[in-house]
């Protein structure tokens, strides 16, 4: 009995069925640096239960903890996968290492996701797909991989259904890159699902996809902004049952939504006069936030920041500005020969 007269347990008790469904619903770094360490029992089945590790998502844990320790998580939870490990999720602290070897203790992967990975080359993931030859799930957002990786996956995962490969907004405006548009065209024939969001590829990247790829149910094609809609690439897309083109909204996507520029500038530069921030992924909080504080706007020229919903809230917020460039408003005029990066700041104050 307990010291209040209530019936005590011992939870190490627990039948362990019961146990393992409780585990199952924990996150991966919660078995392994809390409930796992509860007890002799409960680290037992922790460590000794491989159903606990078919699917692995460590997400964030790089900016939780070091990358040393949250790859140190990784490997373990590979570890007590035994094998039998279904996904695997992670981000910042993955490295070429981590991968392979993830890759030769996983050859039962179906779902890989990887973000914001910027350890890992085009070689270490072609060496690592190799290892994974039952993948049907990959997604590759705003990680340091292009070209040609795109056809050693297709060749090393002939299972590959859904395939994602999202970039932060880069766009060399006109120049045409297929590389990887090519590479998913010639070698991923089992595709239904294929996300291309921030990509370069032209009309005729998306029209060899579309072609080769007969089973394709699904195309999200955000920010691909060298696409242009006309009539054969209209009539070639009429098939897919989910389209998401260059200029819809991009609210959905977390990882391009990012409101810190937008404060940054709203809580320091009272004195502005003109304001553009082309292609960047402020929202609409953002944006108010600005011409809240930002009292002397005159000019404002968000084009390209597809984040922006001109609901009628912000209408009546930008009624004062004089000059006012809206997210899908023409880039004619903008002219340029290098690269840019996701984001394009240019402010000017006159006092």
């Amino acid at each position: 009995m307990a010291e209040d007269g209530s019936e005590s347990r011992d939870w190490a008790e627990m039948p362990s069925d019961v146990l393992a469904a409780v585990f199952g619903k924990l996150d991966v770094s919660d078995l392994l640096t809390g409930a796992g360490l509860v007890c002799r029992a409960w680290r037992q089945l922790a460590a000794t239960d491989p159903t606990l590790w078919r699917r692995v998502a460590l997400s964030n844990q790089g900016n939780l903890m070091e990358d040393e320790k949250a790859e140190a998580m990784a490997r373990t939870a590979v570890d007590r996968a035994a094998g039998t490990m279904e996904a695997f999720w992670a981000d910042t602290f993955v490295t070429d290492g981590l991968l392979l070897y993830v890759s030769v203790r996983a050859s039962s992967l179906k779902s890989l996701k990887l973000s914001l990975c910027l350890n890992v080359s085009n070689e270490g993931m072609a060496e690592a797909m190799q290892g994974f030859p039952q993948l049907e799930e990959l997604d590759i957002t705003i990680c340091s991989l292009d070209g040609d990786v795109c056809e050693s996956i297709g060749k090393a995962c002939p299972q590959l259904k859904c395939f994602r490969l999202n970039s932060a907004f880069i766009d060399t405006y006109g120049m045409d890159y297929d590389t990887e548009a090519l590479g998913i065209a010639n070698n991923m024939p089992e595709l239904r699902e294929l996300q291309l969001i921030g990509n370069n590829l032209s009309n005729v990247g998306l029209m060899s996809i579309l072609d080769h790829c007969l089973h394709l149910e699904s195309v999200d094609i955000r920010r691909s902004n060298n696409i242009r809609m006309d009539d054969a690439l209209k009539s070639k897309c009429a098939r897919i049952r989910n389209l998401k083109l260059p200029r819809d909204s991009i609210s959905d996507f977390s990882c391009l939504r990012d409101d810190t520029e937008a404060l940054g500038i709203a809580d320091n530069m009272p004195e502005l006069r003109e304001l553009q921030l082309i292609g960047n992924d402020l929202t609409n909080d953002g944006l108010i936030s600005i011409l809240d504080h930002c009292l002397h706007l005159e000019s404002v020229d968000i084009r390209q920041c597809y984040n922006i919903q001109m609901d009628d809230a912000l209408k009546s917020k930008c009624a004062r500005i004089r000059n006012l460039k809206l997210p899908c408003d023409s880039m004619s005029d903008f002219k340029y020969n290098a690269y840019i990066d996701y984001t394009m700041v240019r402010w000017q104050a006159w006092i």
